[in-house]
């Protein structure tokens, strides 16, 4: 399998707003959430800067395990790390990461799926270990020798993984390159389908922003519509009258 083609997420992550589609997520407590794709009660900070985080460390992963617990784990190359998610229009500290990382280590998410029989809770992850083995570039490439991290998923989300349907986007670098939650929520949930056909924006953000004014969506929607040349490039249309394609 290319990295083009590999899985970086799931279905049901992106259709349920378990992450709040803003890259400035506030903290909630014991948030509910209600989609006709399931349900989740949320406690915590996650928002769409923490998707990436997610996905670009799934497509960079040089190994890929499941521990004696049952907890799926991934062992990545940091630099990498900080390179995919950058997307080659932003510099991401490490500070930021490891930040990230503790946002989805304290969430706790009560996720209901009814069409795949699944119910989970728990966190997102139980721990990133930044002392792995050591990792020798090549002369003359950039990002100096250090060590590989590992991410190890918490049991609920590594259930989550096994039991959803995975998701391979066209160009994962562009769904990260887009610059607006809002925007990064709606071409997630569109990807997450084999076809859109002509759904109304205000409609997608109505199920992805519940909690949401109407002078916000109203932004939000304007937001969309202001970054359509780039969802093109994440395989995502916005037709003239406001409508997704996929």
């Amino acid at each position: 399998m290319s990295r083009r083609d590999r899985d970086v997420t799931t279905a049901y992550q992106s259709r349920i707003p378990i992450f709040a589609a803003t890259r400035r997520p506030r903290r909630v407590a014991a948030e509910e959430v209600e989609t006709p794709w399931g349900r989740a009660t949320i406690t915590g900070r996650l928002g769409q800067g923490h998707r990436d985080l997610l996905e670009a460390a799934m497509y960079i992963a040089a190994g890929a395990g499941v521990d004696a617990e049952g907890r799926a784990r991934i062992t990545i190359d940091p630099y990498r790390l900080r390179r995919t998610m950058g997307a080659g229009t932003r510099d991401v500290s490490y500070r930021h990461i490891l930040g990230l990382a503790r946002d989805l280590r304290a969430a706790e998410v009560d996720l209901h799926i009814p069409a795949r029989d699944i119910h989970v809770y728990g966190g997102v992850i139980d721990e990133l270990v930044t002392a792995g083995d050591p990792i020798a570039r090549r002369a003359g490439t950039r990002g100096g020798d250090g060590m590989t991290w590992r991410i190890t998923f918490s049991r609920a989300w590594s259930m989550l993984l096994a039991a959803d349907i995975p998701i391979a986007y066209p160009s994962l670098r562009a769904v990260l390159r887009l610059r607006r939650g809002a925007t990064q929520a709606v071409a997630r949930w569109a990807l997450t389908h084999r076809c859109v056909r002509g759904e109304a924006i205000a409609d997608v953000l109505r199920r992805l922003t519940p909690s949401s004014s109407p002078a916000r969506r109203r932004q939000q929607v304007a937001e969309v519509l202001a970054d359509a040349d780039a969802l093109a490039d994440a395989g995502v249309t916005i037709d003239a009258g406001g409508r997704v394609w996929v």
